[in-house]
């Protein structure tokens, strides 16, 4: 597992707050299996629980924040640049990189960056 993947690769900023890129699936399922031992050898979490990538049910799920509406947010797509980056609030403005998490409008579960910014791996 690499601890950056994401180095030597071009349009990457990095920082504690930018999301993570190039991270392969099986990287991030060894992340998970690494820190649920490291948390179980230290007493932090219950022997019946592990971390791991949600399913892809999971994620629309958390995505929806219980919405029924196109977003999460409503179906009014202009107001899609106050939750997500995409093409042409990123890409088109030259800014063709991972940006900083938690810098748009979250849902009403208070997630952010559900639309947008990164790809998301799901364990199924």
């Amino acid at each position: 597992m690499k601890t950056r993947p994401w180095q030597g690769h071009t349009s990457v900023k990095e920082g504690r707050d930018f999301a993570a890129t190039y991270v392969s699936w099986d990287d991030a399922m060894s992340f998970c299996r690494k820190l649920t031992q490291h948390e179980h050898s230290n007493g932090q979490l219950d022997r019946d629980w592990e971390y791991t990538l949600p399913t892809e049910a999971q994620w629309k799920f958390a995505c929806r924040a219980g919405s029924t509406t196109r977003y999460s947010f409503g179906d009014d797509e202009s107001q899609l640049k106050e939750y997500a980056r995409y093409k042409e609030n990123a890409d088109d403005a030259g800014e063709q990189y991972a940006h900083e998490v938690g810098r748009k409008n979250g849902n009403l579960f208070g997630l952010h960056d559900m639309h947008g910014n990164v790809y998301e791996w799901c364990r199924d």
